[in-house]
């Protein structure tokens, strides 16, 4: 700012003295463009487009859960992890997942078989795929899991991952297969990332 108006001072005692006040005031203008065009001054529609790329980023539903990432691919589907434990060579993930929307969502498939398997790897190489279950709260797991996701009514839900070994530290990535109509949600999975283990022990 105080480059920019010492430029205009430096620039007006430049000028020749003008009877006319009207071409005073175009040279001035003039200046002014100068100004901001050697300092870089960003324009409006440079800011516009910024603002479009940021929305149409939370418009995807990204949720930043401290060093966890979960890519939603809806804006209306919140998730949160509540924890992460393994027992033994057992791992269950508890999470809430939230229909933000306006409408109850009648019929959620979380499934673990069928095509577009629900697939996670640890940071140690392994990956896991048959050997994932899905249940609602404290309820069973099993394969596959039909839920109702009611409009702004949170609801447990859990996976379970078997055969997981104690040198595991965390989930890299889960791509979890979902399907949904109503929020078009058919190949494309929530994907999941950096997700610690917890021992049981360790809490």
């Amino acid at each position: 700012m105080k480059k920019s108006i010492l430029f205009v001072a430096f620039s007006l005692l430049l000028m020749p003295v003008e009877g006319n006040a009207q071409k005073w005031l175009k040279k001035l203008e003039s200046v002014a463009k100068t100004v901001d065009q050697v300092l870089g001054t960003p324009s409006s529609s440079a800011s516009t487009t910024d603002s479009d790329e940021s929305s149409s980023t939370a418009a995807v539903g990204v949720i930043q859960q401290g060093g966890t990432k979960i890519v939603t691919n809806h804006p209306d589907l919140k998730i949160k992890i509540t924890r992460c434990i393994v027992n033994g060579r057992t791992c269950v993930i508890d999470m809430i997942f939230t229909n933000v929307g306006d409408r109850d969502l009648k019929e959620v498939f979380f499934y673990s078989g069928y095509n577009g398997t629900t697939t996670a790897f640890d940071d140690e190489g392994n990956q896991y795929s048959k050997n994932i279950l899905f249940g609602v709260a404290s309820k069973g797991v099993e394969a596959s899991v039909n839920v109702l996701l009611p409009s702004n009514v949170p609801l447990k839900m859990r996976m379970q991952i078997d055969d997981v070994p104690e040198s595991a530290t965390q989930f890299l990535r889960i791509n979890l297969n979902i399907y949904c109509t109503q929020l078009n949600l058919r190949d494309k999975p929530i994907t999941i990332t950096n997700v610690p283990i917890t021992r049981d022990g360790d809490e």
